[in-house]
């Protein structure tokens, strides 16, 4: 198996609380920071003030914060909020070849328009194409992975388009 490192200026803070989809206020060594959440997804029984979380630094002069959050622990478990972070992991995974189901799909495209709109992954062979939407999953109701965790037009969209294209 392959896989991504994470990058190496992580660094470990408390959870505090969520003011908005794209904020979240960081206990970092007794001071309050704001960070970036990089998923808009509802995460309740993720950040949750205490829980345990990695930062990434940021600078640029055009953020209004200086991290990123990227990872939060929940039941003993690193979980990933990072909503890009699946389509990193599955460009690195078909462009290694270790996916068994897409190993006859030697093209890539990313971000490939369709319809209205662009799906995450356009693969071709010789003999067949594929389109591929991947997901980033936070919400776990009794073991089972839910996406998503709140209802989207997006995500209706991307779903009727996958559909139509499946004709």
């Amino acid at each position: 198996m392959c896989g991504l490192l994470l990058p190496s200026d992580l660094i470990k803070a408390t959870f505090l609380a969520r003011p908005n989809r794209f904020t979240a206020l960081i206990d970092l060594a007794g001071r309050e920071v704001a960070a970036h959440v990089p998923s808009t997804g509802r995460m309740r029984e993720l950040l949750v003030p205490g829980a345990p979380v990695y930062l990434q630094p940021v600078a640029g002069m055009t953020r209004r914060t200086k991290y990123t959050l990227l990872l939060v622990k929940y039941q003993g478990i690193w979980v990933s909020i990072d909503s890009l972070l699946p389509n990193r992991l599955f460009y690195h995974m078909i462009k290694q070849g270790v996916l068994p189901e897409f190993k006859e799909f030697t093209l890539v495209r990313r971000e490939f328009r369709y319809l209205d709109g662009r799906i995450d992954f356009w693969l071709g062979s010789d003999n067949s194409q594929c389109l591929v939407e991947v997901k980033s999953v936070t919400l776990v109701e009794n073991g089972e992975a839910r996406f998503p965790d709140a209802p989207t037009k997006r995500g209706a969209r991307h779903i009727n388009e996958l559909s139509l294209a499946r004709s």
